[in-house]
């Protein structure tokens, strides 16, 4: 007997409400579903569409009851039974992790049919794919979690939730002819929690809001949410703290429907929120819900989560400045509309358990009227090969001196920062930059970032102050002491337009643009301004990758132990009206000065 978690979970007058006003989706679900899967690509590339086929047609069924998507989610069964890799996992971790990442998307998937058909599956189809899900992945993974032989068992990060997370959706819905489904299950719950124990207090999420919130929580809500239900309410993963605030998270970091703000290897686009839909359905939060308006029902899968019930809060409450202050990561806004003005701060740490992390401690990113001009990279695609001496691949080699940071991307020549060379920033073990300051009010933002540690050994001292004045001005002081005279760059990057004059840059994107003004050094001292454009060609498993990275910089025209950079960084609309900003006091000759009655102590380490 089939075990249904899907209707067990959510009224069924909700998600026929949500199909019937979304005719669309419906429409275009169906459109996907009959184009049949293309059995011949290699398998790393066809196990994404095939878990999603069948998903889709689950919930497709569930919600019209239309037969024929049977034989749509069996397309992708037929997938399956031909891949040659037993237990389904990736290419790159043929040997070293069986139960992979892959494994556990067909086993929800198959978790989600088997919910879905429920009686409608006939003996053969009921053997078929409870041979895949129980034989090929539940049994090996709960083999290997006994001894904890996969290095996941251990992880604190989103490998962790979706691995085990998955596995327990599976071994709910086969728990009639999976007899170890309560370890499994088990396990489910201990790993979801370790990753939600490493989240901030105030809900961020270390590896970014973009794709690895997503990615990773959602692996922690819907199991959660369906085994509430299973359970029948015994077990409520919902209590845990970090469930109650994190969708929140999501609200500070996003920009405009579809575009977050994104640090990490993740993307700065999103589709829309099933995790934010399911926080905002049990929590019962009009603000939640307002995000997931905002951003629209895309999916089909978004019909099934949504409650449709729920009023959504327009007017948010939330702070404008907001500290994340576990992460060390700060929002700073005008606003929550698409139109205002944003600036994020990022300090914190590059620490073992962060799986995604790259060297942007202290960096900096601006956005105004939803355009990106203060900017991160756009994500770079894997190249996982962990082969010594390869060519190919280590971009997860995080050891200090790794493979990893010699992607721009990862590196500090990839961020908004300070650099010396392609030396520093550098990662140790335990880098991590620390806020000092923060101090938050109406109408200006005062931070400093002690990044010291990440400039390390060359370093003496290395801070960042900022200073945000709404709407539309941040003073930027970097301060760097060194052993030996060095020549550091501070590095702006930008994401389709950029000019240069004697000692301010100019960049726009849309109908947005920021002027930066050096002001120490400046054309009064000797000062270097220039534009650089980076291409790396790489090769992932599959092939070759060209990579931009485009950024101006200021640079002294002397190398010197102790290097201050002060600049003014104002951005709007395009064609705004430039404000008068004024430095008192000479950065080359003293520790104190101002910027627009902004004073700076470097000695004390103080902004006022």
């Amino acid at each position: 007997m089939s075990i249904d978690l899907l209707r067990s979970a959510i009224d069924k007058a909700d998600y026929i409400r949500n199909a019937k006003k979304h005719p669309e989706i419906i429409k275009s679900t169906v459109k996907d579903l009959k184009k049949a899967l293309d059995h011949s690509i290699e398998w790393d590339h066809l196990v994404r569409p095939v878990s999603l086929k069948i998903e889709n047609a689950s919930y497709y069924y569930l919600m019209t009851g239309d037969k024929k998507a049977l034989n749509w989610a069996l397309d992708g069964v037929k997938a399956i039974e031909a891949c040659k890799r037993y237990t389904l996992n990736h290419s790159t971790f043929i040997g070293i992790t069986d139960i992979d990442l892959q494994t556990a998307a067909i086993v929800k998937a198959l978790a989600i049919m088997r919910s879905a058909f429920g009686s409608i599956l006939d003996k053969d189809i009921q053997k078929r794919i409870c041979y895949i899900a129980v034989e090929r992945c539940l049994k090996p993974a709960i083999e290997g979690m006994r001894v904890k032989k996969f290095w996941w068992t251990k992880a604190k990060h989103n490998w962790r939730s979706v691995m085990t997370g998955s596995l327990a959706m599976g071994a709910m819905a086969f728990s009639d002819v999976f007899t170890a489904w309560e370890e499994v299950v088990q396990h489910g719950i201990e790993g979801i929690t370790t990753v939600m124990d490493q989240g901030d207090s105030e809900g961020g999420w270390n590896e970014g809001p973009g794709g690895y919130w997503e990615y990773g929580i959602v692996h922690c809500v819907e199991p959660a949410f369906f085994l509430r239900a299973f359970s029948k309410g015994k077990i409520d993963l919902f209590k845990h703290r970090f469930l109650k605030n994190t969708a929140n998270f999501r609200v500070h970091m996003t920009i405009k429907p579809g575009r977050v703000w994104n640090w990490s290897d993740g993307h700065k686009t999103v589709e829309a929120s099933v995790c934010a839909a399911i926080l905002a359905r049990v929590a019962k939060n009009g603000t939640w819900q307002h995000l997931v308006n905002k951003e629209g029902l895309d999916r089909i899968k978004m019909l099934y989560f949504y409650d449709p019930s729920l009023p959504a809060v327009k007017n948010i409450s939330l702070p404008i400045s907001k500290l994340f202050p576990d992460l060390g990561v700060a929002a700073l806004r005008t606003g929550f509309a698409a139109n205002d003005n944003f600036v994020g701060v990022k300090a914190g740490s590059v620490a073992d358990d962060i799986n995604h992390c790259h060297l942007d401690l202290g960096s900096i990113v601006i956005f105004s009227n939803g355009e990106e001009l203060l900017s991160e990279n756009i994500y770079w695609p894997y190249a996982q090969d962990q082969k010594p001496g390869s060519r190919k691949g280590g971009y997860f080699d995080f050891a200090p001196g790794g493979r990893r940071w010699n992607y721009d991307v990862n590196g500090g020549l990839g961020h908004n920062l300070p650099v010396i060379g392609s030396n520093y920033p550098r990662r140790d073990k335990n880098t991590k930059a620390e806020i000092k300051i923060c101090k938050f009010s109406p109408k200006k933002d005062f931070m400093m970032i002690d990044m010291t540690q990440c400039y390390k050994p060359e370093a003496l001292r290395v801070r960042r102050y900022v200073a945000y004045l709404r709407p539309g001005i941040v003073i930027l002081v970097d301060e760097l002491l060194t052993q030996n005279d060095v020549k550091p760059r501070i590095l702006y990057h930008y994401e389709e337009e950029a000019e240069l004059y004697n000692d301010s840059f100019k960049i726009k994107t849309g109908k947005a643009e920021l002027t930066g003004y050096s002001l120490c050094p400046s054309n009064t001292h000797n000062v270097i301004l220039a534009q650089e454009l980076r291409k790396t060609s790489y090769h992932t498993e599959h092939q070759l990758e060209v990579r931009e990275n485009k950024f101006v910089y200021i640079e002294q025209l002397h190398s010197s132990k102790r290097n201050i950079f002060v600049s003014a960084l104002v951005f709007g609309k395009s064609g705004m009206k430039m404000p008068q900003i004024k430095l008192k006091g000479d950065p080359f000759e003293t520790d104190k000065f101002s910027v627009n009655n902004i004073s700076f102590d470097l000695k004390k380490g103080d902004i006022k």
